[in-house]
């Protein structure tokens, strides 16, 4: 009995240690990746990881572990590989799998072939379903995964058994299966936590470097703005006088006027130079949500019209909350604005608010042209924008003063159905003390 159970703990650490090895070749290869050209590449290597992975686990099963029943740790690279991965490391692991459970022979292939192909078209019409994956919702999805495949191994194992007329005892495989879903509760928890911690180093990492960047280019530009801004002044009120001359052509007014609107444009982008480099100072006002976000609608409601857009409001809690009232209308005005011009043919924005005892919450979805995942990346970083006469700066300023009022935003899309910008803010607001390390502190604990 004691040199069976010795070789079955040591078939299950040595698929534990093949699992953590993954995790570490993935880590290198494909949580640090730095430039998204490569991402194609990633997405093969994951693939042969992971496949890699299942083929060796299944090489080195865990053998007599109940009453002649084999098992392994297949499935935790299968699921890994899938929901950090996609479609195509999951087809790549279930082709693996399949193929040499086939190689390896015997009834168990039926199970396997069954059993992986219903778990991997459920995981494709999950996968299209949900826009961002949390570690909550990773979690509870290993949790749903390791139930399913415990009844499926159990149900399907039953009808083979049966059908090739093979002795077993129900009871006893009911035990093994259940053995099973133990093991890989265990086993998802501690590589999901894993991972989560890895990418939530990366994803510091990431922002530090970043705030370093941003440091040293609003420390240049607010120095040429502060240098722009008076001579634009200077030639936008002597413009101001030439449109009121009576000597003017009618083309000449026309290109007046064009001049003068370019300028109000320069003025804006120079603004939020100034504004990023030195934040304004909150101002917090008690406010209930639900008129906040009236007036955001009604302010916008001529922009709405022009553009056949239509604003829905639900708001599932109301409340009291106590914050820079005009700063966060500013950030919504531009959410939905982007929101606007993201739907050329016109459409739907959703706006869904609740507030609960801490936090307040505020979604605002669109239906329009999406963001790959290229472009979900790097939105909110200075100097890139999806629009032709765009900077960038007025996203990444909504970012910094959400993070300056203790708060932050999210945001979820796909191309082709829309975005999806949760902000979330505390209730009652504290008086913040603005420094560039506490702002990326904030930005970094915004995004886990």
């Amino acid at each position: 009995m004691l040199p069976d159970l010795y070789s079955a703990i040591s078939a299950f650490f040595l698929n534990f240690t093949i699992i953590l090895l993954a995790i570490s070749l993935f880590q290198a290869f494909y949580i640090d990746k730095i430039h998204h050209v490569y991402e194609k590449r990633n997405m093969i290597i994951l693939s042969i990881i992971s496949s890699t992975t299942s083929v060796l686990c299944m090489t080195f099963p865990v053998s007599d572990f109940i009453h002649g029943y084999i098992f392994d740790l297949r499935f935790v690279p299968f699921l890994l590989a899938s929901i950090y991965g996609g479609p195509i490391p999951a087809t790549a692991t279930t082709v693996s799998m399949i193929s040499y459970r086939y190689f390896l022979g015997g009834e168990g292939f039926f199970i396997t072939l069954i059993v992986q192909t219903i778990i991997f078209l459920g995981f494709l019409f999950i996968y299209r379903k949900i826009k961002k994956y949390t570690y909550r919702l990773i979690l509870n999805l290993s949790i749903i995964f390791t139930f399913c495949l415990g009844f499926l191994i159990f149900t399907v194992g039953i009808v083979v058994f049966t059908a090739f007329q093979t002795e077993f005892v129900i009871l006893t495989y009911a035990k093994f299966v259940i053995i099973q879903i133990v093991i890989h509760l265990i086993v998802f928890f501690i590589t999901i936590k894993l991972i989560d911690g890895l990418l939530y180093r990366v994803r510091k990492r990431n922002y530090l470097r970043q705030t370093d960047r941003l440091q040293a280019v609003t420390d240049l530009t607010a120095s040429v703005a502060h240098e722009i801004r008076n001579p634009l002044t200077s030639a936008k009120g002597f413009l101001q006088l030439l449109i009121r001359e009576k000597g003017l052509t009618t083309k000449e007014k026309q290109y007046a006027e064009l001049v003068d609107r370019e300028i109000l444009l320069v003025e804006k982008i120079v603004d939020e130079y100034i504004e990023i480099a030195h934040p304004s100072k909150v101002h917090l006002s008690a406010t209930q949500l639900d008129d906040l976000l009236n007036q955001v609608c009604n302010e916008l409601s001529t922009n709405c019209k022009l553009n056949n857009v239509s604003i829905n409001v639900s708001i599932k809690k109301n409340g009291e909350l106590l914050t820079d009232v005009e700063k966060l209308k500013q950030t919504l005005r531009n959410i939905i604005i982007n929101g606007i011009e993201a739907m050329p043919n016109g459409g739907t924005i959703s706006i869904i608010a609740k507030i609960s005892k801490k936090y307040v919450t505020i979604e605002v979805s669109d239906e329009g042209i999406g963001m790959s995942e290229l472009e979900l990346d790097r939105i909110g970083t200075p100097f890139y924008s999806l629009k032709e006469k765009g900077t960038g700066l007025g996203l990444m300023l909504r970012f910094q003063l959400m993070a300056l009022l203790g708060g932050r935003i999210e945001v979820s899309s796909m191309k082709g159905s829309g975005s999806t910008f949760t902000v979330y803010l505390p209730k009652q607001t504290k008086h913040p003390s603005f420094s560039q390390s506490n702002l990326a502190q904030k930005l970094t604990e915004g995004q886990n």
